[in-house]
């Protein structure tokens, strides 16, 4: 499930599981399939999320309560990966997600990445989904439309230290 290492330029520095500093474009990588599980994992607590929001909204606003169950998606998705470079599955499963300048992307990139970059990543019969699994870095077409990179994410105890 964890890829290779592979080497690039240098550019900004995280560090590794190792406590290695080394740039994200020399970090592991992670592949299709491991991300696939962690996307997996996501859908299930969003969804449990908006059907939990659904309940409670719909017998008192009506058809409307629905509405504010639909922004939990993005919302999640934005804001965990924007601001922390993983989502909670992404954590469980070691996924990180990284610019080539920060350990994080940043809420705009994320944006992009998770708005335009999806869109245009499952248009072609979800083509730019499986890039990943074929792709050097295994980055899929959101990816390179956001410059974010999926890597090995770091321990815990190396980030402490």
């Amino acid at each position: 499930l964890v890829n290779r290492t592979i080497s690039a330029p240098s550019c900004g520095a995280v560090t590794t599981g190792r406590g290695a500093r080394v740039d994200p474009l020399s970090a592991e990588t992670m592949g299709f399939w491991i991300r696939f599980i962690a996307l997996m994992i996501d859908l299930v607590v969003v969804g449990v999320m908006q059907a939990v929001i659904a309940a409670i909204l719909v017998p008192l606003a009506g058809i409307l309560g629905i509405v504010p169950s639909y922004l939990i998606s993005p919302l999640y998705f934005i804001l965990f990966t924007g601001l922390k470079g993983q989502t909670p599955s992404k954590m469980a499963t070691g996924v990180k997600i990284v610019n080539a300048r920060e350990n994080h992307p940043g809420i705009w990139r994320t944006l992009i990445r998770e708005t335009i970059g999806k869109l245009v990543s499952g248009v072609f019969f979800l083509l730019g989904y499986l890039w990943a699994s074929w792709e050097f870095r295994k980055r899929a077409w959101h990816d390179h439309i956001a410059g974010t990179y999926p890597i090995l994410a770091p321990s815990r105890s190396t980030q402490d230290s």
